[in-house]
């Protein structure tokens, strides 16, 4: 997304020419069993993603963007994720603890001087359980962002939009 200049700003969307995109990713689980006897029905399972992008801007944009070198617009440097999981095959019961962080990412490419707009971090936290009925199917439980913590976005030193996701 950029924002066209002149009188009224209108936002729309420009394509760069290429991008590079590096990252490396590290996945671990682990069944807690091997703790102790009562613990055997949980796993820990835990991700990182370190990811490096860059923009490689068209010749026609480059006046008009801010920034001449920038990462992927949506694109966060880390994405974060543990989950505490516990199975209980007798019922087909699953449930799922999930805690997320995402790192600062560019929502809204800046233009004619403006900077670009950041979403900061955002921790999430996520309870999903499911329960298999023999016959029936299976019901659904789902409870999304329990920290209901403000999401926060800035352009250059300045807030430019705080809201609760509920």
């Amino acid at each position: 997304e950029i924002f066209e200049p002149g009188p009224n700003l209108r936002k729309t969307y420009a394509n760069a020419s290429s991008a590079t995109n590096m990252g490396l990713e590290l996945e671990g689980r682990i069944g807690l069993r091997r703790l102790d006897r009562l613990m055997r029905r949980f796993t820990l399972i835990s991700n990182l993603s370190l990811i490096k992008s860059q923009v490689d801007l068209p010749e026609d944009v480059k006046g008009i963007l801010t920034t001449s070198k920038r990462p992927l617009q949506g694109q966060s440097p880390y994405v974060f994720n543990f989950q505490v999981q516990y199975d209980y095959n007798p019922w087909g019961l699953q449930t799922t603890l999930l805690y997320n962080i995402i790192g600062e990412r560019i929502t809204e490419v800046g233009t004619n001087k403006r900077p670009d707009i950041y979403e900061m971090p955002f921790h999430q936290l996520d309870l999903v359980s499911s329960l298999k009925i023999s016959g029936l199917g299976i019901i659904n439980l789902k409870l999304k962002n329990l920290l209901d913590l403000e999401a926060k976005s800035t352009q250059g030193s300045e807030f430019v939009k705080k809201e609760k996701k509920g």
